[in-house]
């Protein structure tokens, strides 16, 4: 695999679910990116792809095809991730795979090894930890000194996924809240501070069962603490739920003398006063969608890797390990009446 400064890396996409539509918007703005190549199981989705772009509605020929393509960025279901990006790094094919990697450390080590073996670039996509509201306030740190050292936080990811006592259809394949958000969240975390930070203090995991539906994660609640005795971050909390009913991501941030909210899903970040009262320190959206913006960061900087020829495989891999610990048998209460976790 190999691209000029000038020449654009071809990439495939593999999964044209609700995100396609984002991440295809996103790529639109990388000029040193050309989508030439998607696939999906569901043929009537060729239409959501432009009409220039090659569709195929099985795999293996998609892979049959590697000199069509540079890069393949596999957008399946969680469940499917570790059988579609071994095939890819078998045929030699660069793999940046979708979060949560796998479903367990162990499957996300052997396709680590595999791309190792082969000398094959494999990275993870995180979308939210390049949220332009997380961006903003990392660029300009030095703005809010006055605030203090940052002492705690609080993640909050909601999604309106269980109606009328049962998970929607379209997010049983995500694996649960935790799965699904809790990585996005713990995205986030990594770029406050090192992953290797962070260890998991104590966790709480709900579990919806109805109908036919097999039990399914909708709600966690997972404490975090650092290992550095000597920084003023202590720690903090991320919150997954399905069972709200709504559609936010939020971040607050507390600091020796105040706070700030990253609302994530309005792209904003706002300055909490003692009042209660919240100053809008800057909108960042400038009308497109949260999503795509966060996918042209992931783009970008799959540019960065592959010029660098380097990968984020050890980042990604201190998140799972604080993902999959997180997870404890013990800590999982299973619930009748989804409005009573």
């Amino acid at each position: 695999m190999s691209s000029s400064s000038n020449t654009p890396w071809r990439v495939a996409i593999v999964g044209l679910g609700n995100v396609s539509t984002h991440q295809v918007a996103a790529l639109e703005n990388i000029p040193l990116l050309d989508l030439v190549a998607a696939c999906d199981t569901d043929r009537r989705k060729a239409e959501s792809v432009p009409s220039n772009v090659e569709f195929f509605a099985n795999y293996n020929r998609l892979l049959a095809n590697t000199s069509h393509f540079d890069v393949i960025l596999i957008s399946t279901p969680p469940h499917t991730h570790l059988e579609l990006a071994s095939k890819a790094l078998r045929r030699g094919v660069a793999v940046l795979l979708e979060k949560p990697a796998t479903l367990d450390l162990a499957d996300f080590d052997r396709l680590s090894e595999q791309a190792e073996s082969a000398q094959t670039f494999l990275a993870v996509a995180f979308h939210a930890m390049f949220a332009l509201d997380l961006l903003y306030y990392l660029d300009r740190a030095d703005e809010f000194a006055a605030l203090g050292d940052l002492i705690s936080f609080r993640c909050r990811f909601r999604d309106p996924y269980v109606e009328n006592g049962k998970v929607l259809s379209r997010a049983l394949s995500l694996g649960g809240s935790w799965l699904d958000s809790g990585i996005n969240a713990l995205s986030v975390l990594g770029k406050l501070r090192s992953p290797e930070s962070f260890v998991v203090a104590d966790s709480e995991h709900y579990t919806l069962a109805s109908g036919d539906q097999k039990p399914i994660n909708v709600r966690s609640v997972v404490e975090f603490r650092t290992v550095e005795s000597e920084c003023a971050l202590k720690g903090g909390t991320i919150e997954t739920d399905w069972l709200s009913g709504k559609d936010e991501k939020l971040t607050e941030l507390r600091f020796q003398t105040g706070k700030l909210l990253l609302h994530h899903s309005k792209q904003s970040v706002f300055q909490m006063h003692s009042d209660g009262k919240a100053q809008l320190r800057s909108n960042l959206g400038h009308g497109t969608e949260r999503l795509t913006n966060h996918y042209r960061g992931v783009f970008a900087d799959l540019v960065r890797m592959l010029e660098a020829q380097r990968s984020n495989l050890a980042f990604a891999r201190r998140l799972h390990s604080l993902l999959f610990s997180a997870i404890d048998e013990t800590t999982t209460r299973l619930i009748a009446d989804p409005l009573d976790p």
